[in-house]
């Protein structure tokens, strides 16, 4: 088992986000060699002391750590650090995205693949990744902005854009991307103006859809950039 000293983890400050605090202090101690692979991690009891916390708090921060498989459980032993390396599991805290900043930081992401997709897009796309775009873009014109289909046609939309441009790992990390934005976006759509959203969301989408279809990347991209520079705005005021 780890010692204290070898972990020197610190007192984590209350707030309503400690158990991703938690898991991710501990997972850059594991990432930082202190609790090194098969070892075994300090006991409810003796983390919970540390952090300052309860036992149930400690309990949730490595539940999250074990479904990122970071660590392991043995029955009747306790946990241990996995084998393989964390850092083959890509996983953001949503909590730490209700941070403005960070969120920001997320759509800049966000924001820089989906240009070059759109680009991608305009060059690649051949005619069964034009019906699928154009399919979300349909959806999308017939649902109302409050319905939770609207949010689902508008992130097919770009998840089709990231296929047409044919490079399978940036349509797998746009789809992430957009599972972690999903709810921001419900929730923004719930309190504005649904209809007037709901409205320009689709005009954006369509001159992006125009372009690809085209097969002009130039104005692809700077139709992405326009719609995603807007979005911002909409999420964030």
């Amino acid at each position: 088992m780890a010692r204290e000293s070898d972990v020197n983890i610190g007192r984590v400050q209350r707030t309503a986000r400690l158990p991703a605090l938690i898991a991710g202090e501990l997972a850059d101690q594991i990432k930082a060699g202190k609790i090194k692979p098969g070892e075994q991690l300090p006991v409810e009891p003796e983390l919970a002391a540390r952090f300052g916390v309860s036992r149930t708090v400690v309990r949730e921060a490595v539940a999250r750590l074990r479904s990122d498989g970071v660590v392991r459980s043995r029955q009747g032993a306790g946990v241990f650090v996995s084998d393989r390396s964390p850092q083959t599991t890509l996983r953001i805290n949503r909590e730490l995205l209700l941070d403005k900043a960070r969120f920001a930081q997320l759509f800049e992401l966000r924001a820089t693949l989906e240009i070059t997709a759109a680009g991608l897009a305009a060059e690649r796309r051949d005619s069964a990744s034009t019906a699928e775009i154009r399919s979300a873009l349909q959806r999308l014109r017939n649902v109302p902005g409050t319905d939770s289909t609207s949010v689902e046609a508008d992130l097919d939309f770009h998840h089709a854009i990231a296929l047409a441009a044919n490079n399978t790992f940036m349509a797998e990390f746009i789809r992430f991307i957009s599972a972690q934005i999903r709810e921001s976006i419900s929730e923004t759509r719930r309190h504005r103006d649904p209809d007037d959203s709901a409205r320009r969301t689709y005009e954006e989408h369509e001159a992006i859809f125009a372009a690809i279809r085209k097969g002009d990347p130039a104005t692809a991209k700077r139709a992405m950039r326009r719609h995603l520079a807007n979005g911002f705005v909409r999420l964030c005021g």
